[in-house]
């Protein structure tokens, strides 16, 4: 899961944020849901966020963040 600016056209959806959503899936382990680094600023209860090491995906020039999301 990513948070960001997306952008609409004929009823499908682009942008940087859709690119790392479709990255984070790819490198989450199975029964997993991994979350961008914007994700935790923003929710404020209900789940706790493990940091994984960072790691280079595809089409990003340096490493990105990210976390594992959990129930809290």
């Amino acid at each position: 899961m990513a948070q960001g600016t997306v952008y609409a056209l004929y009823g499908d959806y682009y942008g940087e944020t859709v690119n790392l959503a479709a990255r984070l899936v790819a490198a989450a382990d199975p029964s997993t849901v991994v979350v961008s680094a914007t994700v935790p600023e923003r929710v404020k209860e209900g789940f706790a966020f493990d940091f994984l090491l960072e790691r280079e995906l595809k089409g990003f020039g340096k490493p990105v963040t990210f976390y594992r999301a959990t129930r809290a």
